[in-house]
């Protein structure tokens, strides 16, 4: 099966992580992105492939307006409306 060709996030979009790693490396770094929405803030200006994104959620979530920065973009897809 051919892999789904990676479409950059559009700036203010809603995003999840997507990424695939080790199991090692998962359960280090990535763990914690897995199963949220994030907003996409747009990539960084003077650091190429890497983002910023905002955590939003349900309100009694604790990860809901934390920032994430320096993630690399690849790792995030835009999620369907669908899937809201």
């Amino acid at each position: 099966m051919p892999k789904k060709k990676w479409k950059k996030p559009r700036p203010f979009s809603i995003v999840r992580f997507c990424g695939q790693y080790n199991p090692e490396d998962m359960e280090r770094y990535y763990k914690k992105l897995v199963g949220k929405h994030y907003i996409f803030m747009g990539e960084i200006p003077n650091q190429p492939d890497h983002c910023v994104l905002w955590a939003v959620g349900p309100r009694n979530k604790d990860y809901v307006g934390k920032p994430e920065f320096f993630r690399h973009t690849a790792d995030f897809e835009e999620v369907p409306e669908d899937d809201l």
